[in-house]
């Protein structure tokens, strides 16, 4: 993993203060995890840090959705205790901003399905989950999953249609090895996002593939289903939609197919 971790560090422009590159983990998020519950008692900045592995053997999704994730695929987790409260609650929009920037350095457009899956040709590519912890010092902990040259291995029951970067390319396809440039790109990406959250949120935004009165769907709880008309976003992103002729937000949740 010597090349990975170099290639990183040659294209990440504003280093994080550790980098850590593995051949195999069970999620770079669940790592994240673990070391922010090591940390939790702690009252100083420990400053950023990046996960990248080459291949996962339980990546992790919302809903506590699993899969294995083969080489050829980008999975990292950005980890921070430095971000500011007014920031924290639109990381999720901002990450999947710095993800859309990241992919078009490969010539790739792809569009956002709310909260934050990346989508090329209605096929997901990819997806983000964050994690936050707040307190005297606000903790978050930022997944990026990207399907680059291979697809995932979805469990048996999962019917989401997925694709891949390679498939989409206008340039020079990418490969494995292109992988450590792009973790590079989108770290650079995400904090200029933090830098700049209106232009990043503007760009997530014109990226949603939701259109006003589309009848959406989503699961809130193991119970629940809010279904109504879309309306449109908030600045931290949440769902807005029109329940029966009442205007509702929805913080997070799964959309239904």
């Amino acid at each position: 993993m010597k090349d990975h971790l170099e290639a990183l560090l040659e294209s990440v422009e504003d280093l994080p203060d550790t980098i850590v590159v593995l051949s195999t983990v069970d999620s770079t998020q669940a790592m994240a995890l673990r070391l922010l519950d090591q940390r939790s008692g702690e009252e100083r900045c420990m400053g950023s840090a990046v996960i990248l592995a080459r291949a996962q053997t339980r990546g992790v999704g919302r809903g506590n959705r699993t899969w294995t994730s083969p080489p050829g695929g980008l999975y990292l987790t950005w980890m921070a205790c430095h971000i500011e409260d007014s920031l924290l609650a639109r990381l999720p929009v901002l990450a999947a901003a710095a993800a859309l920037r990241m992919m078009e350095e490969v010539g790739v457009h792809a569009g956002v399905k709310w909260p934050n899956d990346l989508i090329l040709d209605g096929a997901k590519v990819g997806g983000l989950l964050v994690h936050a912890r707040r307190g005297r010092l606000h903790w978050c902990a930022v997944g990026l999953g990207v399907n680059v040259s291979v697809l995932p291995e979805l469990p048996p029951a999962e019917v989401v249609p997925v694709t891949c970067l390679a498939d989409h390319c206008t340039g020079p396809v990418p490969t494995e090895e292109d992988i450590p440039r792009l973790a590079g790109a989108f770290i650079t990406h995400l904090r200029r996002a933090l830098a700049d959250p209106a232009s990043a949120h503007a760009i997530w935004e014109e990226r949603l593939v939701h259109r006003p009165g589309e009848a959406i769907s989503v699961r809130t709880g193991p119970s629940e289903l809010v279904s109504g008309t879309y309306l449109g976003v908030t600045q931290e992103g949440h769902l807005r939609l029109d329940v029966a002729g009442a205007e509702r937000t929805l913080a997070s949740g799964i959309l239904e197919a």
